[in-house]
């Protein structure tokens, strides 16, 4: 074989292997997919798009050029070779040259080579047009034009959860849970996300107004206080925060001379989309929930309804929401993994506790043996029960981390506590002052109004199931009076027993570890405590 005969052969396996790769990668493309990224700029697509747009002209050249280089190749090899040795080499160069490799790169890298090799394409669709066209139209007319895809809600769900998971991928986990509350948010109803009648703060339209309760609305923090009248078991009116600050105490004013009377109202039944486009027109923020009896049955806010949609939005005064995290103790990979997945998918926020032996008896799982929990839509908070708090926050600032709970007693100077404070903060998380129950609120005093959360230890640390202390419900009542502003969070003794007596004393997130992770049903047991407070 002389030079001239192996150059037309491999001319021949480029052109066999080019028209075989962009049979399955240019295909492969989907075509409403190329038109988007036309539109967004993408040059590869803008390359593409012309060629990929005409799917059953694009498909019969390919395969009319795919046919006739193959044919001519197979006939070539034999005229230069018996007939039986040219057939196995050309099946074999043909097998391997002009189909599994080529397949193989032009399936993961489509838009690379097709935009290198859209030009070939054109050549041979110009080429060949007069035979393909008309199979082309004949297609078209058969077949139809290609098929928009239509995703279900449940789909497009996995779809971006998968994205998330890819790497380079543009959706971080925050977007992901932006879209998912957004596609489920039509579906959830008043009912689940209204605040009920009796956790309702409601004034009697004929209650007198004096300096002691104004003093008691303003300490709430709500700018509308629903007024109720008794006798007809109904509201009748709004009491406006704002009409209240010029209020004359030495006048008999009584509730109902100074309420506004425009009230407007929903059904517990009614879908939440509907009614935030009810908000929009009506141009109010607050809503009387009534049952299919028209009774009262609760209010919702524009804040609760926009809450589903963006998440919790907590202001200084929000004392309303109690929030429920799992914690998760483990001792090793396997136990966390076990106990991870039976609540992953239960909260949003996760509290998992790390020990070093030395600050508790206990030992934990060490950060370098955690998943990577970027990738998870979860909230993680990190409780930091340490000797050395700043060697440890080094050892997990970067594994994903919201919030870092570290322990007062671990530190023998206020002024080390205030460095480290601000060095959580430089790393844009939100530092929680815990404190172990025999420490005293005049201790910490000074240091609590630079804290917006404090997590209150309900029973000495270290050890799992143990009852809560009853000294933490005076701790609670304490700090909430003297700092209004500190959000208090409570880890250890929370169960069903002493979730309702905690929410009253003024806590405003409960930890729960074994109560929830050695739950036979964890999502009953989450539900149980949040329908106790």
């Amino acid at each position: 074989m002389n030079i001239l005969n192996i150059l037309i052969t491999i001319l021949l396996l480029i052109l066999s292997g080019l028209f075989s790769g962009l049979n399955i990668g240019l295909m492969s493309l989907n075509v409403f997919r190329l038109k988007r990224l036309v539109k967004l700029g993408n040059k590869d697509a803008k390359k593409i798009y012309p060629l990929r747009k005409n799917g059953n002209l694009l498909l019969t050249t390919i395969l009319l050029g795919n046919v006739a280089v193959n044919a001519t190749l197979a006939v070539f090899l034999t005229s230069l070779t018996t007939g039986v040795v040219a057939g196995i080499i050309s099946t074999g160069l043909i097998v391997i040259f002009g189909e599994i490799l080529p397949q193989a790169m032009f399936t993961k890298h489509a838009m690379k080579f097709g935009a290198k090799t859209y030009w070939v394409m054109w050549i041979f669709m110009v080429l060949l047009y007069p035979v393909s066209k008309p199979i082309a139209w004949s297609l078209d007319k058969i077949l139809g034009k290609e098929v928009r895809s239509i995703f279900t809600k449940s789909e497009l769900n996995l779809l971006i959860g998968e994205q998330q998971k890819i790497k380079n991928s543009d959706f971080d986990k925050e977007d992901v849970e932006l879209i998912r509350r957004g596609l489920s948010f039509p579906n959830k109803i008043v009912k689940e996300h209204m605040t009920p009648k009796d956790r309702v703060l409601w004034i009697d339209k004929n209650e007198r107004l004096t300096k002691e309760s104004v003093d008691i609305i303003h300490s709430q923090g709500h700018s509308r206080i629903p007024v109720y009248d008794s006798e007809y078991d109904d509201v009748i009116g709004l009491l406006y925060a704002k009409d209240l600050i010029s209020l004359d105490f030495d006048k008999d004013t009584l509730v109902h001379h100074l309420m506004r009377r425009q009230t407007e109202h929903v059904y517990e039944t009614n879908n939440l989309d509907l009614v935030l486009d009810k908000f929009k027109n009506k141009r109010v923020h607050l809503f009387i929930v009534k049952n299919n009896k028209h009774k009262f049955v609760g209010i919702i806010t524009l804040e609760d309804v926009i809450e589903e949609i963006i998440g919790e939005v907590y202001d200084e005064y929000d004392r309303s929401k109690m929030q429920i995290i799992p914690t998760i103790f483990s001792k090793n990979k396997t136990e966390f993994k076990e106990r991870f997945q039976k609540v992953k998918d239960l909260s949003k926020k996760l509290q998992i506790d790390f020990m070093d032996g030395n600050f508790v008896k206990g030992k934990s799982i060490l950060p370098s043996a955690l998943p990577d929990l970027k990738k998870y839509s979860n909230v993680f908070e990190a409780h930091l029960m340490v000797k050395d708090p700043e060697l440890w926050f080094e050892r997990i600032k970067d594994k994903g981390f919201k919030k870092i709970i570290f322990h007062y007693e671990s530190f023998s100077d206020k002024n080390k506590i205030i460095e480290f404070k601000q060095k959580i903060e430089k790393k844009k998380m939100i530092p929680v002052l815990a404190v172990n129950p025999e420490t005293g609120i005049s201790k910490i005093r000074e240091l609590l109004p630079m804290f917006k959360y404090v997590q209150l230890m309900g029973i000495k640390p270290g050890k799992e199931g143990q009852k809560l202390l009853p000294t933490t419900y005076h701790k609670i009542r304490k700090i909430s009076k003297e700092f209004p502003r500190t959000y208090i969070q409570i880890d250890g003794g929370v169960n069903k027993e002493t979730s309702k007596k905690l929410f009253h004393a003024g806590a405003d997130i409960l930890n729960s570890g074994s109560y929830i992770c050695k739950s036979k049903n964890p999502q009953k047991a989450i539900e149980n405590l949040k329908r106790l407070v």
